[in-house]
């Protein structure tokens, strides 16, 4: 083993990167003092303590020392140190990897929050390389290694990089697997541009019919409105999404709570008829393959919705991973609730797809009406729908620049425009998350077995 009697001190080592890296070192034969503040589970949500770290290293037949220690405080940190050595003896490898983060614009950033930063992720490396710098010198031999986040390297304006799927992948697995999900994504990311203009058309000429022949031309102008906005520099805007938001998720339940009720009231036109589809020239093979391709089309626009909010994850409040959770578990809940009540309420009526109406607008008119509901309903839809696309144009341009600086596009495409839009990227169409909470420890990173691998190769190399 590539550490074996070599005595390790990591800080912030109760959770995410630092108990990753503890747990990498003990199985490379290193023993490890597992130093953090949480020595119990805390009310905030955090998951994990040095308890539970050291069960996992004396479960794989490591070696670990659990030491309450506050990075922000000297004494707690000589009193740490002092203790590690008098059991474990001489500290060989000193990991800082404790820290905060505060994902918030400037003047949103409360002063003691900011010196909060400042102590962790600055003072606590200094006092912990401080303590043990010397000792290190004195005895000619020791290894130091600072954990720090990669925002410090992220261009874009303050926000988390994009492309989760694409880091993740790199980080874990290797190159081709982390190239292959940067595809992916950039294909979802067109994928959505095209079936939401598709579908924000298909809503607005189901209520203005003679505008259906004009289709094609109407999706048109509004992927080059799109465009043009994003390559001025369009920020996204909350209120913007929110209200269509509401009002479609509402009205949608609203109308399949009607129609329900309806139905089980003795509704005469609910009477689940059987639909009579007429076989297509050629007959229904060529319709199986294009059902197909249209599900996967769906399909892709739904796994981007997913990637958002987990590049958003920062973005929520403490603590964000239960927030993002718990968001994507509403937004499941919704979906299939949505999806199952509209085709319940299909079968009822005995409604079909159509050229001329979609489905919803067919759903909302039998249940609606032809009044103003039906139609602040399919205005909604078809808002909610359109400004969808713009996903595809915020997203995509991010991932490509994530993957010019790796050397994977032209270096062209990672540079902003004068309006801060990657304008090459959306003309196209296109932490070591050791960010640990205000206790001085991890965030609940889910560890990175390929850094804790190169930490210790540079280790046992003496690099």
């Amino acid at each position: 083993m590539r550490l074996e009697g070599k005595v390790a001190f990591v800080t912030g080592a109760s959770r995410g990167i630092g108990k990753a890296i503890a747990i990498g070192f003990a199985r490379e034969g290193a023993r490890v003092v597992l130093a953090a503040r949480s020595e119990v589970k805390k009310e905030s949500g955090l998951e994990g303590t040095i308890h539970e770290t050291a069960e996992a290293i004396r479960a794989i037949g490591g070696e670990a020392l659990p030491i309450v220690c506050d990075v922000t405080d000297e004494a707690s940190i000589s009193s740490a140190i002092n203790g590690a050595v008098s059991k474990l003896g001489p500290i060989d490898i000193l990991v800082n990897n404790a820290g905060v983060a505060f994902f918030h614009p400037i003047s949103e950033t409360p002063l003691k929050r900011w010196e909060t930063v400042l102590k962790v992720n600055l003072t606590g490396a200094f006092l912990c390389t401080k303590a043990v710098l010397p000792r290190m010198i004195e005895r000619k031999t020791g290894s130091i290694v600072n954990i720090s986040s990669l925002a410090a390297d992220e261009r874009d304006n303050g926000t988390v990089a994009t492309g989760v799927a694409y880091a993740v992948a790199k980080a874990n697995i290797n190159m081709p697997a982390a190239l292959l999900a940067a595809a992916a994504l950039l294909f979802d990311y067109v994928m959505t541009v095209a079936v939401s203009i598709a579908a924000g058309v298909a809503a607005i000429t189901s209520v203005v019919a003679e505008l259906l022949p004009l289709r094609v031309e109407l999706a048109l102008i509004a992927i080059a409105l799109l465009t043009v906005a994003n390559l001025r520099g369009l920020r996204e805007s909350g209120n913007i999404f929110a209200v269509p938001t509401y009002v479609f998720v509402f009205g949608a339940l609203g109308m399949i709570a009607l129609g329900l009720v309806a139905v089980a009231t003795g509704d005469r036109a609910a009477s689940f008829p059987t639909p009579r589809i007429e076989a297509p020239p050629g007959g229904f093979e060529l319709v199986t393959v294009a059902l197909l391709v249209r599900a996967f089309a769906f399909g892709s626009v739904a796994l981007t919705g997913t990637e958002a909010i987990s590049n958003g994850v920062p973005a929520f409040k403490p603590p964000e991973p239960r927030n993002a959770a718990n968001t994507l578990t509403i937004m499941a809940l919704l979906l299939g609730a949505i999806f199952v009540g509209i085709s319940l309420l299909a079968a009822a009526y005995g409604l079909v797809p159509n050229d001329r109406e979609t489905l919803i607008s067919q759903v909302s008119r039998t249940v609606y009406g032809d009044g103003p509901i039906y139609l602040v309903f399919q205005a909604a839809t078809a808002r909610i729908l359109l400004l969808a696309a713009n996903t595809g144009y915020n997203g995509a341009p991010r991932l490509a620049q994530i993957l010019a600086i790796d050397g994977y596009l032209p270096r062209q495409v990672s540079i902003r425009g004068g309006r801060l839009a990657f304008v090459r990227g959306a003309a196209h169409r296109e932490d070591g998350d050791a960010l640990p909470d205000a206790d001085g420890e991890d965030r609940g990173h889910d560890g990175g077995p390929l850094a804790v691998d190169e930490v210790a190769q540079l280790l046992h190399t003496g690099r």
